[in-house]
């Protein structure tokens, strides 16, 4: 579970991981992985304010991880 953090504007932020996209390195010249978080903050600076971010964060989580499994049985029963 995604922990939130206090701001220097003491608003509470958490990120959560949402995917990865492929990113081309042109310095380089390969693919790189670029990992993508989704941010929810909360402006109340109280541990109400900590709990709220951090509840909008699991529900983010949850609602993610129910449709990666949904699009995982799809592709199995097609194969």
């Amino acid at each position: 579970m995604a922990t939130a953090k206090k701001l220097p504007s003491g608003s509470w932020r958490c990120l959560v991981y949402s995917h990865t996209e492929r990113i081309f390195d042109t310095k380089s010249g390969t693919w790189k992985d670029k990992r993508i978080y989704e941010s929810f903050t909360s402006d109340d600076p109280s541990r109400r304010g900590k709990a709220d971010a951090e509840r909008q964060a699991a529900e983010f989580q949850q609602d993610r991880d129910t449709n990666v499994s949904r699009k995982r049985q799809k592709t199995e029963t097609f194969c």
